[in-house]
């Protein structure tokens, strides 16, 4: 199996872009750490013993990469005329498997006169998982349902999940989503690659409240368990939007504001009044890529050496 998704992998890389209105490329998308504290060891003792660290220690920067070839327009007309399009997404992770890419995912949309198709299917290299994401919409409405196997095991039914949206005709609640989410079985993890990311689905319902017909503000009821939130989120204009949230189960608050600066970069600040303050500063460069900074700034009274040790340096190249 690793054998054929790597083949399908190679000679998707090799398919040629000369038709630019055809087919796009995003990617590579690298991401490198220059400094993350969790990831620092203490000194070792100087003795001629030690042994001599390599002049590049790879594990050290944490590579991984992003690579997605789209079609831009049906690729096969005359064949098959519902498909509207084909996307084939690759991430490596340096920890997870040095030599091949991490995961393999390809996407279908279809057209039909009742509603719009999509399969998502994808394969885990370094665990050996396989997913497969099927999913109809008509207008702002979908529902779609996960499957997953593991390595010598049968398909199971993971996550099925729903979107309806009611419009009203109210100036103060102009809609309502609610998102129902049901979480079967033992596999409640879907993989949501994004670096470093692993989102956990469990079962609950998401109610979403917007009020006027810009939309700016709208209460977000998270029931999902075993965390459920209530949040008010409101854009304040075209750059700054804030969002308390509050856990229900535990009545703690976090406060997050969003800054969108020029040229793609942005500023996002979670506040734990119980805990930390966590910023996140996305600064997009001129040559491509961005870097990106999170500190961490505790609370409680601290030393200026352990607030530096809370600092997190990323650099993405986009290619």
């Amino acid at each position: 199996m690793r054998n054929h998704l790597t083949k399908l992998y190679l000679l998707c890389s090799c398919i040629p872009l000369g038709e630019a209105a055809r087919f796009l490329m995003n990617g590579p998308v690298v991401t490198v750490t220059l400094k993350d504290p969790a990831a620092s060891e203490p000194p070792s003792s100087t003795t001629s013993s030690s042994p001599k660290l390599p002049w590049l220690d790879l594990g050290a920067l944490s590579p991984n990469a992003v690579w997605q070839l789209t079609s831009t327009r049906p690729p096969l007309p005359n064949w098959i005329p519902n498909l509207k399009q084909i996307a084939l997404k690759s991430g490596y992770q340096y920890h997870a498997v040095r030599r091949l890419p991490q995961f393999i995912e390809g996407t279908a949309k279809f057209s039909t006169p009742a509603c719009d198709v999509l399969v998502q299917p994808s394969h885990q290299l370094d665990t050996g998982a396989n997913g497969l994401t099927l999913e109809a919409s008509r207008g702002p409405h979908w529902l779609s349902a996960r499957f997953a196997s593991r390595p010598k095991a049968s398909w199971f039914l993971n996550v099925l999940q729903g979107s309806f949206l009611l419009n009203l005709p109210y100036a103060s609640l102009s809609s309502i989503r609610i998102q129902p989410t049901l979480a079967l079985g033992n596999g409640q993890q879907t993989a949501a690659f994004d670096s470093t990311t692993v989102t956990s689905l469990g079962s609950g319902c998401r109610i979403e409240a917007i009020t006027g017909v810009q939309g700016r503000t709208k209460a977000v009821l998270n029931y999902m368990y075993p965390h459920p939130t209530l949040s008010i989120l409101h854009q304040i204009d075209a750059r700054n939007s804030i969002a308390p949230t509050i856990y229900l189960n535990t009545a703690k608050m976090m406060y997050q504001w969003n800054l969108s600066l020029r040229a793609g970069s942005s500023l996002v600040t979670k506040v734990d009044p119980t805990s930390a303050i966590y910023v996140t500063w996305t600064d997009a460069s001129a040559s491509g890529g961005s870097w990106v900074t999170d500190l961490k700034l505790p609370l409680e009274a601290t030393t200026l050496k352990a607030l530096a040790a809370d600092i997190r340096v990323r650099r993405q190249f986009s290619f």
